[in-house]
């Protein structure tokens, strides 16, 4: 079983629902269930004002539950460190020290937890 402690309710739905790569973002937005689920835990533990703040912050209707798979590509570019690829070596995994988006995530989640 994969270690889900660090991450946020809605992603831990993300993981459970068997998404490997970024594009299954479309496969599991095509499930209404999945979609209803991930609705609803946005919205827990919200207070009445703070929700309805939510509803009316963009002026169209919201057509999607999660974000594009190019927005997701982009968002994870921002963890990517071309500097490290220099110590990749063909048949080995590399685990980059972590630049200052990566650090600031992982402090994020500490704060979740």
């Amino acid at each position: 079983m994969r270690q889900l402690k660090g991450l946020s309710c809605p992603w831990r739905l993300v993981f459970f629902a068997s998404a490997y790569c970024v594009e299954d973002i479309k496969v599991l937005e095509a499930d209404d269930g999945f979609c209803e689920i991930l609705k609803k835990a946005e919205m827990h533990g919200l207070g009445r004002k703070v929700r309805r703040a939510l509803v009316r912050r963009w002026r169209k209707e919201r057509t999607r539950v999660v974000p594009s798979p190019s927005a997701i590509f982009r968002y994870l570019a921002q963890f990517h460190d071309e500097q490290q690829e220099g110590h990749r070596q063909a048949g080995k995994a590399l685990i980059p020290v972590a630049n200052e988006h990566l650090s600031g995530f992982v402090g994020i989640h500490k704060e979740l937890d």
